[in-house]
């Protein structure tokens, strides 16, 4: 009878993965509403517009349509709690998101905080009367990270040489004076420039770990270099800590979260996995690799000290993946089922024969067709998100001729994650109906002089999480079983290899993987339940061929002397 219990499970999976429809899944959180009621459980409703107070009111109608549906809920609360909007601060926000968490059924609380914030800071930028009091968004990096402008000027200029060396973006980078420095040699080691995304994530990283350091009590002032970051050693711990921590709080949230309301902690066994010792992420062991190569590459620092970090980064690095993951795997077995299967393959056209509804306003139909087009091309050609939402009209989708039908997709092998150029010919279905959507639909999407298959904004294509978000959540919805846009790219691997037994050459050529003992690693799982189950078809057919033995009468069992 805990709020935050059920929003844990109701929420985790859309309505149709608890097979329900969407009516019925919001009828049934209705209901458990009015039994929390019942009971003295949950919360008055908020006031709504019109029974807000004057000094709410007023801030209320400064506001678009639009943002006063993203305000009303905190306006509501801070009402509520009888604060004046000159009392609103951080914390007020804070405990927001927590009440909406932990006293009311709620699908998304930290989104609502955060839709909260991000109006608020609009209308602080726009609005001349609106309190002039920052709301940081909640559950987003900005709460512990601080912008480089944040830092000396010096700082920045430091980071911006060193991200330069890997993008290779230098004259000195392409052609240098001499090729016997170690640093430049090490450097031009990878033999290319890290791509773009990549210079990006270590942009990032440093930021994390400077942030890690203020955090820890270390002036900003002082940071005037990356030396700084790395030198003395010990800071490097205090940055590895800091986020070590942060990842086991996170934990500790979630299986809290996850627990129910009164239930006994146990006290876990001797053999159980520790909380602080086995922390190990992809994230943790990407911001030590960044110091790592700060120390190594651009401070220079002692081979004693380097060692010391080395020993450190191993301690959060996770183990090398050497196979498909538990998740993926049971996603994977999901999507193989006799009935999952065939909506797959089809939901391409299910979802483009939707998009022709009379009822639909232009822009709704249109969405329903880029997401059809997305799922199309996830499914005869398995690229990667970003490769997805990249795709440019004329530069990647290709035509024989101008005025010709579409005929394939070209990625050039720089825009590839492994550096292996993608030209793959498109099916005459699949040529249809993106087509279709090119005539019909792009144009109730995309600005003039949008080139991108799938516009944003302005000049923009759609980013790859949001094309992702957008993706999964119709998937799930409609479908019923957990999703996302790399699934796919199994999905189409297996069933070639469940036709196509033993062809791991061409997969290997599909996927780009350099060795053909990593694709086996990972796709001769779910080959080999196909394998299994033929196996199972074998002996099936052998006992109906040659039939059961002549069955002698079943012999009377002995019993021992003393038996009744």
């Amino acid at each position: 009878m805990e709020c935050s219990y059920l929003n844990a499970r109701l929420f985790k999976a859309s309505s149709a993965m608890h097979g329900l429809e969407d009516a019925s899944f919001d009828n049934l959180v209705y209901k458990l509403r009015d039994v929390f009621r019942l009971f003295g459980r949950y919360p008055p409703d908020l006031p709504l517009s019109g029974n807000l107070t004057p000094p709410w009111q007023a801030l209320y109608r400064l506001l678009s349509r639009e943002r006063q549906k993203g305000l009303i809920a905190f306006f509501g609360y801070c009402d509520q709690q009888n604060l004046l909007p000159t009392e609103v601060k951080q914390k007020v926000l804070d405990d927001f998101v927590t009440w909406t968490a932990e006293k009311t059924l709620h699908r998304d609380p930290v989104g609502r905080g955060r839709r909260a914030a991000s109006n608020w800071e609009w209308a602080r930028q726009h609005i001349e009367s609106w309190p002039d009091i920052p709301l940081v968004r909640s559950g987003m990096r900005e709460e512990y990270t601080l912008p480089f402008t944040a830092y000396p000027s010096s700082f920045q200029d430091d980071v911006e040489a060193f991200l330069d060396r890997y993008a290779c973006r230098t004259k000195e980078e392409i052609f240098p004076d001499k090729v016997t420095d170690p640093t430049y040699k090490s450097f031009r080691s990878r033999r290319r420039p890290l791509s773009p995304r990549s210079v990006e994530t270590r942009r990032y990283q440093i930021r994390q770990a400077a942030a890690a350091l203020v955090a820890e009590g270390v002036p900003i002032e002082s940071i005037t270099n990356l030396n700084d970051l790395v030198q003395p050693v010990e800071r490097v711990r205090t940055i590895l800590l800091f986020h070590r921590s942060r990842v086991e709080e996170r934990q500790r949230r979630q299986e809290e979260l996850e627990q129910p309301a009164g239930a006994e902690v146990l006290v876990p066994s001797s053999n159980a996995r520790s909380t602080f010792q086995d922390i190990r992420t992809s994230n943790l062991a990407g911001i030590g690799e960044a110091l790592r190569q700060i120390a190594q590459f651009h401070c220079c620092v002692s081979e004693d000290d380097l060692a010391l970090m080395k020993e450190w980064i191993s301690q959060i690095k996770p183990p090398q993946q050497t196979s498909m993951t538990e998740k993926n795997t049971n996603r994977l077995r999901a999507f193989l089922d006799t009935q999952i299967y065939p909506q797959i393959i089809h939901y391409p056209a299910s979802l483009m024969h939707r998009s022709s509804a009379s009822e639909l306003k232009p822009q709704a139909a249109a969405r329903l067709a880029l997401y059809a087009v997305a799922f199309e091309i996830l499914t005869v050609c398995p690229l990667r998100r970003g490769n997805l939402a990249g795709l440019r009209l004329k530069q990647h989708v290709r035509r024989a001729k101008p005025d010709g039908p579409i005929t394939h997709l070209h990625l050039r092998a720089e825009e590839v994650k492994n550096r292996k150029a993608i030209d793959w010919p498109l099916p005459p279905e699949s040529v249809e109906l993106i087509q279709r959507y090119l005539d019909q639909h792009r144009c109730h999407l995309a600005e003039p002089g949008n080139l991108f298959l799938f516009p944003g904004k302005g000049q923009r294509g759609r980013s790859g999480h949001d094309l992702g978000v957008g993706l999964t959540e119709r998937f799930e919805r409609d479908i019923g079983v957990s999703f996302n846009t790399h699934a796919m790219r199994h999905l189409a691997v297996v069933r070639f290899l469940i036709k196509h037994p033993g062809k791991y050459e061409i997969v290997r050529r599909i996927l780009g993987h350099s060795r053909v003992e990593t694709t086996l690693a990972f796709y001769s799982g779910p080959e080999m339940d196909r394998a299994i189950a033929l196996l199972a078809d074998v002996i099936r057919n052998d006992r109906r061929e040659f039939g059961p033995p002549a069955l002698s009468p079943p012999k009377k069992p002995r019993t021992k002397r003393g038996d009744n």
